[in-house]
């Protein structure tokens, strides 16, 4: 059976207590996606997709080269929810070949907000594989048990210093990429060896 697999790419989430003062929308507080297995990027096709939309495409190669990866009774699922701040949750289970190894959570984001030192609003430069789970001062990664399975709920003012989300101010965060990844140090700030991707399966 054939499985097509399709990555989430710009979903929003929004900090605020004065919606309409910005012309955002009134209710934007809640991110939410299954994850799939990661796969390295097509920089060299060599053939195509098959369907009415023929894509350029490469023989597919696991990101984790099959190692702590997802298997057919594998599920997986990541949330953030904002009030004042930004809870993030990840839940993975019957992972295989994954014992004892450490996964943290990882996003590429653009925030645009009020609290800002000339604008009335302004663009932050985007953060890439900016490590939600761990932040900067600290680590809320998880380690997979002998069952496979990785929890984690944390937010992003206890990772980072106090403030990093300010409590009153419009924060529009546009969300381009969340991705599960094993880290390259044991604080879980630098992402490493891609397991999982936000996305959905069609089967």
């Amino acid at each position: 059976m054939k499985k097509t697999i399709i990555t989430i790419s710009t979903l929003a989430l929004m900090v605020s207590t004065a919606w309409a003062l910005d012309g955002e929308p009134k209710k934007a507080n809640k991110f939410q996606s299954t994850l799939v297995n990661a796969y390295e990027e097509c920089t060299a096709p060599s053939e195509q997709t098959g369907g009415a939309l023929a894509l350029d495409a490469c023989p597919a190669v696991d990101s984790s080269a099959n190692q702590c990866a997802f298997g057919d009774k594998s599920k997986g699922k990541v949330q953030a929810k904002t009030k004042d701040d930004v809870t993030v949750q990840v839940l993975l289970t019957k992972l295989e070949n994954c014992e004892g190894e450490i996964l943290c959570g990882f996003a590429t984001a653009r925030s645009t907000t009020n609290d800002c030192t000339v604008s009335g609003r302004c663009t932050a430069e985007d953060l890439v594989d900016f490590p939600v789970t761990a932040g900067l001062s600290g680590s809320s990664c998880c380690v997979v048990d002998d069952k496979g399975k990785c929890k984690i709920k944390t937010t992003i003012n206890s990772n980072n210093p106090a403030g990093t989300i300010t409590t009153g101010e419009n924060t529009a965060i546009a969300v381009f990429n969340v991705k599960v990844a094993i880290p390259t140090n044991a604080l879980g700030v630098v992402a490493g060896t891609t397991v999982a991707y936000a996305g959905v399966l069609v089967n």
